[in-house]
């Protein structure tokens, strides 16, 4: 999952908003661990867990 989150936030010029990154997720048909749809808090979440800025 870091990789994933890591990859899809981008770079420090062209960072993309964990609002942008849970669309992503759900346009690529990905669920979270309980079968729903990403919301930007749950990434916001596991970014601050991974320690992803």
């Amino acid at each position: 999952m870091r990789v994933t989150i890591q990859a899809l936030r981008g770079t420090d010029k062209n960072k993309k908003s964990f609002n942008a990154i849970a669309k992503a997720l759900n346009d690529n048909g990905s669920k979270t661990a309980r079968g729903k749809e990403w919301k930007a808090q749950q990434v916001i979440n596991i970014a601050d867990r991974l320690k992803i800025d």
